[in-house]
């Protein structure tokens, strides 16, 4: 990002102009990144819409422990896994998420779990990402093929679907579920 003219180098008094550059020097298994969605100062929420990608390649901003960028041809690339959303205003409102199990789309919506289309979660209301990266994904198992999903399919009970994160698997009813009654005695 290109900063305002008006610098003046300390060493050769000119005016010059600025770039402003964010580097990482060591990149994590899971990045998450926080939206800035609520503006406090107007109490307002920002509702803008935000093209966030299903994978990032963060190869461009890698950084030496000085903070100058490093050039290789080794990609680092990250897996969009989990997106957190918030609906309402800055004064109330309801939250919900999404998360990628085996190349499959979940949406947890309070006591619903569905299947969606990765078009829903990329059009949501998002404000915090979750990436993995892409090495560390096949450990988590994100990104699993169509035939291996098409087969894990036909395997399950039609109104169970297994839903699970990192080899733990629970088979959850898909669509409403049912929350037991709780008294105070």
């Amino acid at each position: 990002e290109e900063l305002s003219d008006g610098y003046i180098c300390d060493h050769c008094q000119l005016s010059t102009k600025q770039k402003k550059r964010l580097c990482i020097a060591k990149l994590p298994n899971v990045l998450v990144i926080h939206l800035k969605r609520f503006d406090a100062i107007r109490s307002t929420k920002i509702k803008d819409g935000v093209d966030f990608p299903i994978e990032l390649d963060l190869s461009a901003y890698i950084a030496d422990d000085h903070g100058n960028p490093i050039h290789h041809d080794q990609k680092h690339i990250y897996h969009l896994a989990g997106v957190v959303n918030h609906i309402g205003d800055l004064n109330r409102g309801h939250y919900s998420c999404f998360f990628n199990e085996g190349g499959r789309w979940y949406m947890c919506n309070d006591t619903i779990i569905e299947e969606v289309s990765i078009d829903t979660v990329t059009q949501s209301e998002g404000y915090i990402l979750f990436y993995v990266r892409a090495d560390f994904a096949t450990i988590l198992d994100l990104t699993e093929t169509q035939e291996d999903n098409r087969t894990q399919q036909e395997e399950q009970d039609s109104d169970h679907k297994t839903v699970g994160l990192n080899g733990a698997s629970t088979a959850v009813p898909l669509g409403r579920a049912e929350t037991p009654a709780f008294s105070s005695t």
